[in-house]
């Protein structure tokens, strides 16, 4: 699916004087690299500028943002917090995944837009730049800023280059474009340090986080000949471990690496009790984000999610049956 009204939005970016840039709940590389990458080219045009989030950058993107421009959503401040020209909403397309900001976004006068790549509903901003074809939403922000003739300084560059390389699992996935290692290539040339930035995200783990590895690799489960992999962390598995839910991003990737593994379930038990699922499938003819929706979650066909008010154990079941039943 397209939606690319290009013109639109960059009409509409060029007029406006104050922005508010934001992304989902629990943001990633791509969305934080997406927003820092439009906050930085808007504030160099000599724009006002807030980047708004439901929640605390992860620390591992903290080198993203060094000084610290990044705020994080006050319930209290409601509408004022969001009173501006534009607001732009980056790689979401689903209200439910703003969190605390979504009512005042929807109450604001201000003119949405979103830019994402995850497969479109409808009905979301007043302009919505689409492409659920691009790798990353940082790849459909890097045209959108060359359409605008815009100067990428080494800092937008570094962040449209962690955008598409953690949404392309590294440049490994089947959903690697041309562009995305044309971004990649073009932050090299400008001076970002593939080393560095790689040592910055997937280096440097605490030793909890490894004991918390070791124990998803007794506890893992196989199933369906093979081909269907899953495990939960609970609570008391962290606690055990000392390591953190945040230390648990990308541990869906492990079981990937196993022969014969099509897809992975992880389950994670949430602070309050209810369960943080990722699913990954590895097969063009499994798609993941369909059975996340039947959940109320969304994503890709081959890396989905979904949040559910019950616990890992009272709902492992349900989700597995249904995972099952797609084999």
């Amino acid at each position: 699916m397209r939606l690319m009204p290009w013109d639109a939005v960059i009409e509409r970016v060029r007029a406006a004087q104050r922005f508010v840039v934001t992304t989902h709940l629990h943001a990633d590389g791509d969305g934080l690299g997406a927003e820092l990458a439009m906050a930085r080219y808007l504030k160099a045009e000599g724009k006002q500028v807030r980047i708004i989030n439901p929640d605390p950058v992860p620390s591992r993107y903290l080198f993203l943002d060094p000084l610290r421009e990044i705020e994080v959503w006050r319930p209290e401040a409601g509408e004022a917090a969001v009173a501006t020209d534009v607001a732009l909403v980056l790689d979401i397309s689903k209200w439910d995944r703003l969190g605390g900001m979504a009512d005042a976004l929807k109450r604001a006068a201000a003119t949405r837009i979103c830019i994402d790549h995850h497969p479109f509903e409808g009905g979301f901003g007043d302009l919505d730049l689409i492409n659920d074809k691009a790798a990353a939403t940082g790849e459909i922000v890097h045209e959108l800023l060359q359409r605008m003739g815009a100067r990428l300084t080494p800092e937008i560059h570094e962040a449209l280059y962690v955008a598409v390389l953690t949404d392309t699992g590294r440049f490994r996935f089947s959903n690697t474009t041309p562009r995305s290692l044309e971004i990649a290539a073009d932050a090299h040339r400008a001076g970002v340090r593939p080393d560095r930035v790689h040592a910055l995200l997937f280096e440097g783990f605490s030793e909890a986080r490894m004991r918390l590895v070791g124990r998803l690799l007794t506890d893992l489960r196989l199933e369906c000949d093979g081909r269907l992999a899953h495990f939960t962390v609970t609570q008391a598995a962290l606690a055990e471990s000392g390591a953190t839910e945040e230390e648990t991003e990308g541990l869906v990737d492990y079981p990937r690496t196993i022969r014969g593994v099509v897809v992975v379930v992880f389950f994670l038990e949430t602070r309050d009790g209810g369960s943080k699922v990722s699913l990954r499938s590895s097969s063009d003819e499994i798609h993941v984000n369909a059975l996340a929706s039947r959940f109320g979650g969304g994503g890709h066909a081959k890396a989905a999610g979904l949040l559910l008010g019950e616990s890992p154990e009272k709902m492992r079941e349900i989700v597995l049956d249904a995972v099952r039943a797609l084999f």
